[in-house]
């Protein structure tokens, strides 16, 4: 039996809304934020720290919109999904998640081999906000959860190298703006799962390359992760970056998840001579997931919560009950701190290979890890002698390049657009081949204004925003543009602005006022303005914003957060006694409130928010604000209760009182 189908399986879900359709034009760095740098890490390993990984976790995600419409509240819900099983496994992907494979199932011995989230819970970790757990993801553009991970992508059926059914996956990524590929198909005789990749640089420039296929999988006292190396470059959050030999850190085996006091990223220093990289989670069977590949996925790495109260938070959060899982994951680069350096015009292919580890128990958790790591290789050469991986990447060239033989749906029009663009400019495809396409039929209303700019130089009015661009090419065709209305100069406005022209998007985005007062614009300038050291004109233009779209849950958040930035806490709480009960109860809304009463000393207003026991659905990752404010509250208390003022050491006690545990998200705290 080889087979697939497309089904549908019904999960308990919070699904997400629309998405936010302001610009997230806070910050205009190609390069993340410099990460700390212990002196430990071998200058060798310090050459592309910091390339073209693009924004910080905390940086907005731009071209792309923000997808932070969504609560806690879940129901049953169908998910699209297509199904590749054969004798050995069952794959199963979302479709409209990012071709997540969301399954792994090993049918023999029963084992899941990746983690299964029971329910659909969005929170904060990608860089357009939306992200859920479990699975392998496929992440490319900047440091970060990928922009599709909860969107649908191009999928396609095919007829693998093997003979047997396949899938294609594929989807144009727009902040680096790099089409990529992916075909999946099982082994017609074993149990594995293959996933060939290829992403494309159609530019004429050099262009960083962001890719890290993670995987999630249960955790449990007795898994151990393995990876063919003894030493790792590790990275715990407000901590530096620093080389540490494996498996033993500060005394403690940190190969088994469940040792971490804290979260931890690990990346392991695979060498790269290395022909076959791999890592796995085993556990005291003997068995789990691995993960290997041909060797242009040199980078690997394994990524845990940690046992702290925080930690466990963080993961309750994603998922119904106390379910654990840690990730391995694999990728281009040695760290998720640096891009790949992809040639212009070039491509880069490689092929993964998904199965289950299934390894002698006393060998692989006997204590010494060189002969955990060789007892491993040994399953892995066994499975993929010599070089029969690159021979697998080879010889599925041919197919790989060819058209897919039915499209089962279409991914976004943007793709399709660039296409647009590229022919009549004269520069070549962003395909080189015919393996994929962007169809104009994928073309969508976001599109529209942008298809009239190409083929007759016209920007056509419009009464709300469409989608942005990031491309330079774009920004001319803007400015070349006899056009002049309030929606070509809000766009001019925004793309300046990322190209760090804060002048020109000051002028265009005065124009555009000219033309139609928007509350999108208004709250441009109120960024722009802070940008620039302008605090009270920064203030009153979020304010004015706000007016224009007192029920818009993206503005009226922005406003209290500019409000309560620039010290104007009574207005805070103006604000938010006048928004209507769905705005006023979001947990957001409630935090800034909080926030606001407490620098105004009027504890009785925090201490009945804070008992309500309000929920943030999109807490992001790190953020620590729930257990900032309740220490500091605690604090006053204090200090009023003893007829002192505050000191730092009431506040250094206070910091000592137990946390409760719904404000507890600490991943740094043991």
């Amino acid at each position: 039996m080889n087979q697939i189908r497309l089904e549908t399986i019904s999960i308990p879900a919070a699904l997400i809304g629309r998405e936010n359709t302001l610009p997230q034009i806070r910050h205009f760095s190609n390069d993340c934020e410099p990460i700390p740098v212990d002196e430990s890490v071998p200058e060798t390993d310090r050459k592309y720290l910091g390339y073209g990984a693009g924004h910080s976790p905390a940086d907005p995600c731009y071209p792309y919109l923000l997808q932070d419409d969504y609560g806690r509240e879940r129901a049953p819900e169908e998910f699209r999904v297509a199904v590749l099983e054969n004798d050995f496994l069952k794959a199963t992907f979302l479709l409209d998640y990012g071709a997540r494979l969301w399954s792994l199932k090993h049918k023999k011995t029963g084992l899941d081999l990746v983690e299964v989230n029971p329910v659909f819970q969005p929170a904060n970790l990608a860089i357009r906000n939306a992200w859920f757990s479990g699975g392998v993801e496929w992440n490319i553009g900047v440091r970060g959860h990928t922009p599709f991970g909860c969107s649908p992508v191009f999928a396609a059926h095919i007829t693998s190298v093997e003979g047997t059914p396949g899938l294609r996956f594929w989807e144009f990524e727009r902040a680096r703006a790099l089409p990529f590929q992916m075909d999946v198909w099982l082994s017609a005789s074993s149990a594995w799962l293959y996933v060939r990749v290829a992403v494309f640089n159609p530019h004429p420039n050099p262009t960083p390359l962001y890719w890290w296929s993670n995987a999630a999988v249960p955790q449990t006292p007795d898994v151990r992760v393995i990876a063919p190396s003894r030493t790792a470059l590790n990275f715990a959050y407000r901590d530096k970056l620093r080389c540490v030999t494996m498996p033993e850190y500060h005394g403690v085996d940190i190969t088994y998840a469940t040792r971490n006091t804290q979260a931890h990223d690990f990346f392991y220093r695979v060498a790269s001579s290395h022909p076959k990289p791999w890592v796995a989670a085993v556990d005291g069977a003997g068995r789990g997931l691995i993960q290997v590949s041909s060797g242009k996925l040199r980078g690997r790495k394994f990524f845990v919560w940690g046992e702290s109260t925080g930690g466990h938070q963080r993961q309750r959060f994603l998922t119904e009950g106390d379910r654990r899982y840690l990730e391995i994951q694999a990728g281009v680069a040695p760290t998720q701190y640096e891009a790949y350096p992809m040639a212009p015009q070039s491509r880069l292919d490689w092929v993964e290979a998904y199965g289950m580890a299934d390894c002698e128990p006393g060998v692989v958790h006997g204590g010494d890890y060189d002969i955990a790591i060789a007892e491993v290789e040994r399953g892995v050469e066994c499975a993929f002698p010599g070089d029969r991986l690159e021979a697998i990447l080879r010889v599925s060239k041919e197919i790989f390049d060819a058209p897919p033989t039915e499209m089962i749906q279409m991914g976004s029009g943007w793709g399709a657009l660039e296409n647009l663009r590229r022919e009549r400019a004269g520069e070549m495809s962003l395909i080189p081949h015919h393996g994929i396409s962007f169809p104009a039929s994928s073309l969508g209303p976001d599109q529209v204004p942008w298809i009239a700019l190409v083929e007759s130089g016209v920007f056509p009015d419009s009464e709300t925003a469409n989608g942005f661009q990031g491309q330079g090419e774009w920004l001319e065709m803007l400015e070349a543009s006899a056009s002049d209305n309030w929606f070509i100069q809000m766009h001019r406005g925004v793309m300046r602005y990322q190209t760090g022209d804060l002048a020109g998007a000051n002028e265009a985005w005065q124009t555009s006022l000219r033309h139609r007062e928007t509350a999108m614009v208004w709250r441009n300038l109120a960024i722009l303005q802070t940008r620039n050291g302008d605090a009270a004109q920064a203030l009153s233009s979020s304010l004015r914003s706000y007016r224009l779209a007192p029920t818009s849950r993206a503005i009226v958040v922005e406003c209290l957060l500019a409000q309560f930035g620039g010290g104007e806490f009574q207005t805070v709480l103006d604000i938010v006694s006048s928004l209507p009960q769905g705005l006023r109860s979001l947990g957001r809304v409630q935090l800034i409130l909080a926030k606001a009463a407490l620098a105004l000393g009027q504890l009785e207003t925090v201490e009945a928010v804070l008992n309500k026991h309000f929920v943030i659905p999109d807490m992001r990752e790190n953020e620590i604000t729930l257990s900032e404010i309740w220490f500091e509250w605690q604090a006053h208390r204090m200090a009023i209760t003893r007829g002192e003022p505050l000191t730092p050491a009431i506040v250094a006690e206070a910091q000592q009182l137990p946390l409760p545990l719904h404000f507890d998200f600490r991943q740094a705290i043991a």
